[in-house]
């Protein structure tokens, strides 16, 4: 009888991957269609009583945000605390103080404490961030960078850097300082920063 590790092993892919795409959470295209495949071949059937014990929930979800000191963060938990209190949810915040490792150890601690998703707040999404989710097998949103392997909630920070750098060539000014962050931050180091500079081209400015 085939078993979920060697579905995993035919796909090669992480158990904790297949285990998602059987409760239809997030897996690339190119993963869920050699997944659909190997799963078809083989007549692969879930085992329905270790899905439903998988399924027993403690209602809480669980945070991990880069800082304390974030006006953006605070409203944003403030917005998800009300939606999970209405829902009769906890949220447990963790603070990774701007550490990566700390990110990782909050993943693996929030699995243990078998929270029923998480919510991560991110700057970057390392290999390591990956592995981490992986093995913790928990559903989880990530807020603030994009990935094709989760669910992500993301601004258009292209368009928000063109608006403020087109506000800011409007206004007359061309001796400009681009003050950001750096390239392992995506979403702000990369494309918000090309945003603003899009913004700045033919206005003679460096």
């Amino acid at each position: 009888m085939v078993t979920i590790n060697d579905i995993a092993k035919m796909a090669g892919v992480a158990k904790s991957t297949v285990s998602r795409y059987l409760n239809g959470g997030a897996v690339s295209e190119k993963t869920k269609a050699k997944l659909d495949e190997i799963v078809a071949e083989n007549d692969y059937k879930p085992n329905k009583f270790a899905q439903s014990l998988k399924a027993k929930r403690t209602h809480m979800v669980g945070t991990i945000i880069p800082r304390l000191n974030s006006f953006a963060t605070n409203e944003a938990l403030r917005g998800l605390e009300n939606s999970l209190r209405l829902s009769k949810n906890q949220l447990l915040i963790t603070n990774a103080d701007q550490s990566r490792e700390r990110e990782i150890e909050a993943i693996s601690t929030l699995a243990k404490q078998r929270v029923d998703g998480i919510v991560f707040f991110a700057a970057a999404i390392t290999p390591a961030h990956v592995k981490a989710f992986e093995e913790a097998d928990v559903p989880v949103v990530i807020v603030g960078q994009s990935h094709p392997d989760f669910h992500c909630i993301i601004h258009d920070d292209e368009k928000a850097g063109h608006s403020v750098g087109a506000y800011a060539v409007a206004n007359g000014h061309r001796n400009i300082l681009v003050f950001g962050v750096d390239e392992s931050d995506k979403a702000v180091g990369v494309t918000r920063r090309n945003g603003i500079e899009q913004a700045f081209e033919g206005h003679d400015i460096d």
